[in-house]
């Protein structure tokens, strides 16, 4: 009966675990996306280096905003996961998929050149 029950949950995770990993991100429709490498990490999990606001990378494409540079910002829920996804995905050298919204929204504030991410993932 238990081996049943664990084999159950084992493929309930794993169907979840698929239906996550083919999710777009919600009002996809509205944002743009944008694949590509990572280039170079400005900015640490800590906030180092790019100041206390935001993580800071580079693509190997500019974005709509027109920079290659992306910022995560800080005060979102998924800033943690974000960096955790840009470090691997750089030390891997695996593509990054990005959403942002259209300018002037996925832009930063302040500096209108640079790339605020919405949502994002890696392959």
């Amino acid at each position: 009966m238990i081996k049943h029950k664990t084999t159950f949950f084992a493929a309930m995770a794993l169907t979840f675990a698929g239906m996550l990993a083919t999710a777009s991100p919600a009002y996809a429709q509205s944002l743009t996306p944008i694949s590509g490498y990572v280039t170079s990490i400005h900015g640490d999990a800590e906030g180092h280096w790019a100041g206390r606001s935001y993580f800071v990378f580079a693509l190997d494409k500019a974005g709509p905003c027109g920079e290659v540079y992306f910022h995560v910002d800080r005060t979102k829920g998924n800033y943690k996961d974000m960096v955790a996804i840009i470090l691997t995905a750089y030390t891997t050298k695996r593509p990054v998929q990005i959403w942002m919204y259209e300018k002037p929204d996925g832009c930063v504030p302040g500096v209108p050149k640079r790339n605020l991410v919405y949502h994002g993932g890696a392959s």
